[in-house]
């Protein structure tokens, strides 16, 4: 494995989540103080966040918040709103079980290891850090960072310019969107079993540990 790159997705197959979105938007415009948050809410932040985030928008939080306000009438700051929304997502995530051994079996035998994650760049690497992975990849590439998102091959081509490997890993929960286009893009895939996909898919990123030694 001493010629591979091992990269790692983040959310879903790293980290998982302790309760679901909707709930990150309700908390976040009652962190800045909007006293009955609007049924709708979450469903207007969530169209235009996967817009902004489809298009590598700057700001996409405060924008999805700006949305929110403008349908609702709110009188809110985007800004607050957007930094709560961050806090508290990241209050939200857990390291996967073994994941943290994983990312060390895979940095002592691989070329080198990194994260490869759709998002935006300060939300996702503060999610490394606060779970003490801000050090442990040579290389972390997020889609608004680099202007391209997957499933598009060229967030995996961008990625493979950053390390020096002749091949790619990539472990990852979703089969679409991740699994499919990294192996289209000539690297070697494992699904980690949080959607359909093959049967032979792993059940955890920790189940991978055992391989690497």
């Amino acid at each position: 494995m001493s010629e591979t790159a091992v990269w790692f997705d983040l959310d879903g197959t790293l980290l998982s989540f302790d309760r679901p979105f909707d709930a990150f938007v309700r908390e976040a415009l009652l962190a800045a103080c909007v006293r009955n948050p609007p049924e709708g809410a979450h469903d207007v932040f969530a169209e235009r966040i996967f817009s902004a985030l489809e298009a590598c928008e700057s700001d996409p939080f405060e924008r999805s918040f700006e949305a929110v306000a403008d349908e609702f009438a709110l009188d809110l700051d985007p800004a607050e709103a957007a930094t709560a929304y961050r806090e508290i997502e990241i209050e939200a995530t857990t390291l996967a079980d073994g994941a943290a051994a994983t990312v060390a079996a895979a940095s002592e035998r691989a070329a080198a290891v990194g994260v490869l994650s759709n998002g935006e760049g300060d939300l996702q690497r503060a999610k490394l850090a606060a779970h003490d992975l801000a050090d442990a990849f040579d290389a972390v590439v997020i889609s608004n960072e680099v202007g391209v998102r997957k499933p598009d091959p060229d967030i995996f081509a961008a990625a493979a310019e950053r390390v020096g490997a002749g091949e790619h890993l990539y472990v990852a929960d979703e089969f679409e969107t991740d699994v499919r286009p990294a192996e289209d893009a000539g690297w070697t895939a494992i699904h980690v079993r949080n959607d359909q996909g093959p049967a032979a898919s792993l059940d955890r990123v920790g189940s991978l540990q055992s391989l690497l030694l």
